[in-house]
């Protein structure tokens, strides 16, 4: 679920890391990120949003479990840490045969370059990516 929904959204890892399922459920996503501290808020296809119920529903969480809770064994809920993430897509990485580099920044980017495979848009994806508006003009096409 981890990679599914940093595929579909253009979130930093610690924002993603963060969610919890009331973030998510309704079909839209709102957050403060943590870096920027600006707002971003993302729609969520429908076969996204299913799929996010699903896990949902197979956990048993509740609105305001974190959608990628850790296993800790003093029973405190928490988000697990970035370098679970990390062991976590390395491990993914390592089933799957991945020989090139790709981390937890790769979900990020992956969404960013699939969006511009299919519209072609640079503007709207450093929208997307909540980057600072004095860059626009920088940006040659």
């Amino acid at each position: 679920m981890l990679v599914l929904v940093g595929f579909n959204t253009a979130f930093r890892a610690e924002d993603l890391l963060q969610l919890r399922v009331k973030d998510l459920i309704y079909g839209h996503i709102q957050i403060k990120e943590n870096k920027t501290g600006k707002s971003q808020m993302f729609n969520l296809n429908k076969k996204l949003l299913d799929e996010i119920r699903g896990y949902v529903d197979r956990n048993s969480f509740t609105d305001y479990d974190y959608m990628f809770p850790s296993q800790r064994s003093d029973g405190v809920c928490k988000a697990i840490s970035r370098q679970q993430a990390d062991r976590i897509i390395k491990d993914i990485k390592r089933a799957l045969h991945i020989n090139y580099t790709f981390g937890m920044h790769s979900l990020r980017k992956t969404f960013g370059y699939r969006y511009y495979t299919e519209h072609k848009d640079v503007l709207t994806i450093m929208r997307l990516y909540n980057h600072n508006h004095r860059d626009y003009g920088n940006l040659c096409i």
